[in-house]
């Protein structure tokens, strides 16, 4: 079934009474959760992350002392804008986006990241519901964006990305009710991240459509401009010179085929749920171009760069919102046991991946404020990291930025952390004194070694 254009008949009167009762329930459960989970939020412990976070907290620290405020965030954007037209990245908010966040002390930055996160739920939310949404299908469409967003999560302590950022301004943009302060949010949503320029083109296109031929034109030209500028610095960028498109590349089709992964097979296991056991259809509707170019536009633009990790963050979220927009609303005499039914599957879902990618980012976190708490009495020591915990040993980028964590907090500490894989299962490497141990990881133990911190995530030990 289609549905090319919005209705804007009114209501009968009983029907407009269930709305705005419906919508009232709606607004107080957002602000009564939101409220409850920044308040959670802002009284854990954090730390930057052992990606690019404590590095860029450094930066502003040192600018900030030398020029000031105003000028730290002048210099520090210039820098940032610099070194991507070095590497060939045309992403101009997200040489803004680090001197603002890194400015701010550790705990309102991550409280700041997780009202993000929020907005990437919350914006599709308002927009289903104001395109007029039933509650239960409203409750399927959340279930299915919080499976969506599984990738994105990672983003609530790695605070650098910008995959989280991008999304943040596309959800906003459905968050607005007028067409041209959602235009402007999916401008810099594009600004932000490249692909997500995309989302311009199918806009331009449903604009068209609907007539707004002067609105349509800016969407398509900014968007032409954007990829263009886009493509003009990456042709000679240090970082942009490994994007090869060769359709002959085998790896080429082993990047596309991580589409198939187990986030999105679950996205449509609860899609498929929904249909199979409401007996409904999807349902074409007017907004579909935006959501499928969107999607489409991303994942194959970023197929050349790979899908690692929080890559596939927006092409997850892009993709449950593609076929969340096609859900069609239970038919009204379906009992009540067989709606039930039918949201259990996914909230099964959303509930198993919540909690995996929730005690994931809590435990990185706890795990870089043990790491750091033992290895601050030692300001001159020589650590070996060993474990498996990703990004704090899948790289020497990890060990390199929990030392930075630890100058953050003691200025003093002139200490060396590094991986050192050759030596294999034994404690003893060159120029170790100490060995960090995470996540309880067994290793051979020298009678020698002497556990000088012993903590529930981490373990220090001093070789003799």
């Amino acid at each position: 079934m289609t549905d090319t254009h919005q209705s804007h008949a009114p209501l009968p009167a009983s029907h407009s009474t269930q709305r705005l009762a419906w919508g009232g329930w709606f607004w107080f459960t957002v602000a009564a959760i939101s409220f409850i989970l920044l308040a959670i939020w802002a009284l854990v412990p954090w730390q930057w992350s052992s990606v690019d976070d404590p590095g860029q907290a450094l930066a502003m620290r040192e600018l900030i002392a030398a020029n000031g405020f105003v000028g730290a965030i002048v210099e520090r954007v210039g820098q940032l804008a610099l070194g991507d037209y070095e590497g060939g990245v045309f992403r101009p908010l997200a040489w803004i986006y680090p001197p603002l966040l890194y400015w701010m002390p550790v705990v309102p930055a991550h409280v700041v990241r997780l009202i993000m996160v929020m907005l990437i739920i919350i914006g599709p939310l308002v927009y289903f519901r104001r395109s007029g949404a039933t509650p239960a299908r409203l409750m399927v469409t959340l279930f299915i964006l919080l499976i969506a967003a599984a990738s994105l999560y990672q983003g609530l302590i790695l605070l650098s990305v910008q995959e989280v950022g991008g999304m943040a301004l596309i959800s906003l943009g459905l968050l607005f009710r007028r067409s041209t302060p959602r235009l402007i949010a999916w401008i810099l949503a594009a600004w932000f991240k490249g692909p997500f320029v995309w989302i311009l083109f199918g806009y331009a296109f449903v604009l068209w459509r609907a007539g707004r031929k002067k609105l349509a034109l800016t969407s398509g030209v900014v968007g032409l401009f954007t990829l263009a500028i886009n493509v003009w610095w990456s042709t000679s960028g240090t970082y942009t010179s490994r994007y090869q498109v060769n359709p002959l590349d085998p790896e080429l089709w082993n990047s596309a085929s991580r589409l198939l992964e187990p986030f999105n097979g679950a996205i449509l296991l609860a899609v498929l749920w929904w249909i199979v056991v409401t007996q409904t259809g999807p349902r074409i509707r007017h907004d579909f171009p935006i959501f499928a170019a969107a999607a489409v536009g991303y994942y194959v633009q970023m197929i050349p760069w790979g899908f690692t990790a929080y890559y596939m963050g927006p092409i997850s979220f892009l993709m449950g919102l593609l076929l969340a927009s096609l859900l069609s609303d239970p038919p009204g005499g379906l009992r009540l046991w067989r709606i039930l039914t039918a949201l259990a599957v996914p909230l099964l879902l959303a509930a198993w991946i919540l909690k995996g990618s929730i005690t994931w980012v809590f435990q990185t976190n706890e795990i870089l404020r043990q790491a750091s708490q033992c290895l601050a009495e030692y300001p001159e020591s020589s650590t070996r990291v060993v474990g498996d915990w990703l990004y704090l040993t899948s790289s020497d980028e990890g060990p390199f930025r929990l030392g930075q964590n630890i100058q953050l907090l003691h200025p003093e500490w002139t200490g060396e952390i590094f991986l050192d894989t050759s030596v294999g299962h034994e404690l003893r490497g060159p120029k170790t004194e100490l060995v960090l141990v995470v996540d309880g990881a067994q290793y051979d133990l020298e009678d020698d070694a002497t556990v000088v911190c012993d903590q529930s995530l981490v373990k220090l030990m001093q070789l003799g």
